[in-house]
């Protein structure tokens, strides 16, 4: 006798249909972060996830906010790992453009915003802003990072769309974009350890060499 096939609790299909959403955006695209598709991806009946988001674009904002956290936590890892001088800000640059080009980050928030959809962009800003703080929750601090990370995603959003075909028209390096980006949040390291700085002596060559391996 075939041995019963466990069945799934309601946290367990709605990160299954999650993943599922998430790979069909990579493989085909927003407009194919269905219920019915993902409900064919996952085995389990339309109604089934219908039951679980109550439609499409529930569905599609729950991925945007996935797909939000994951990035943010990476980024906070990096971030640490760049003050413990065993990452850059490079790196953490990087994170940000694949996040909106090769895992469909900026197709789908894109989608969102032309559908009407822009309260599912609300958690987006809600991650960014809480990881601007993360560090370091100094107002003066957090209202510079904000900026220099506005600058950034607008980039790696912007790029992620018509990037690679703007730069092919224009003969710049492909990576140009990506350098741009970098430039802006070092510009705001170093303004944050300069108002540092202000407040205690040694505190910018502590920042200096945080960015070293940058």
């Amino acid at each position: 006798m075939a041995p019963t096939r466990r069945r799934r609790s309601p946290e367990e299909s709605k990160a299954a249909a999650i993943t599922a959403a998430r790979e069909l955006l990579i493989d085909q695209g927003p407009q194919a972060v269905t219920l019915k598709a993902v409900a064919d991806k996952i085995g389990q009946t339309h109604a089934n996830v219908l039951h679980h988001f109550g439609s499409a674009a529930a569905l599609q904002a729950a991925l945007a906010e996935d797909i939000t956290a994951t990035v943010c936590g990476m980024l906070e890892q990096s971030t640490v790992a760049r003050l413990a001088g065993t990452g850059t800000v490079r790196q953490s640059v990087d994170i940000a453009f694949d996040a909106f080009d090769k895992h469909g980050g900026a197709a789908l928030f894109a989608w969102l915003a032309v559908n009407g959809q822009d309260a599912a962009l609300t958690p987006v800003a809600d991650a960014i802003a809480g990881l601007a703080s993360a560090v370091n929750p100094d107002i003066r601090v957090v209202e510079s990072r904000r900026r220099a990370m506005l600058a950034a995603n607008l980039l790696a959003f912007a790029d992620a769309l018509i990037g690679e075909k703007l730069a092919a028209d224009l003969g710049v390096e492909r990576n140009w974009v990506r350098d741009v980006a970098e430039s802006v949040v070092l510009s705001a390291i170093v303004d944050e350890n300069r108002g540092a700085g202000a407040a205690s002596d040694g505190s910018i060559d502590a920042g200096s060499n945080a960015l070293g391996a940058g």
